[in-house]
């Protein structure tokens, strides 16, 4: 065997290799630790006695499809929002102000017994399991409203060839659904 058979032969061990990782990053670990989220709408009317406003009572439910586990930072920002909307004559739709909303979360506290309400900042969502939140919203009126949740997906723990590593990102996922308050 000569000496450029040999490097021939070296050349294409090494394109193989390349291959292999290309094709197991491509096909293998992108696809098993990529974010997806499946995300549903539970929302109910509800009417307190002696309170002749409406509550929307919203359970949204979100669930990690994919292959890794990630962080929600909610930050400063309300991520839920619900907004009055008008359909016209024409059929057209007119959104009025939107109301935002924070989550929030009840911890007890051991001196006084009474519960404390703080801002939630960060989720944990791992491969598989999924987190709950709810919110409920006042309205004056019966009519339609756009209820709409914006999910900021920034970081995502993975492993690469067994080692942990963290991938930043700035996506947002918003998903959004109609719901019709009904007047008494």
């Amino acid at each position: 065997m000569g000496y450029v058979s040999f490097i021939q032969e070296i050349l294409l061990i090494l394109a193989m290799l390349v291959g292999g990782v290309w094709a197991l990053f491509k096909y293998g670990i992108s696809n098993s630790n990529s974010i997806s989220l499946e995300v549903e709408f539970d929302s109910k009317q509800e009417r307190i006695p002696n309170d002749s406003s409406y509550y929307i009572h919203t359970l949204i439910s979100i669930k990690n499809v994919g292959g890794a586990a990630y962080r929600i930072f909610w930050g400063n920002s309300p991520p839920f929002s619900v907004t009055p909307v008008n359909i016209m004559p024409n059929g057209r739709q007119e959104y009025e102000e939107a109301s935002y909303y924070s989550i929030t979360t009840a911890v007890a506290n051991e001196n006084q017994g009474r519960p404390l309400v703080g801002n939630i900042e960060m989720t944990g969502i791992g491969a598989g399991n999924s987190r709950n939140v709810n919110f409920v919203s006042r309205v004056t009126d019966p009519g339609l409203y756009l209820l709409k949740i914006n999910i900021p997906i920034v970081e995502q723990k993975t492993k690469v060839f067994g080692i942990p590593i963290t991938i930043h990102g700035g996506a947002n996922m918003i998903e959004q659904r109609f719901f019709f308050v009904h007047g008494s």
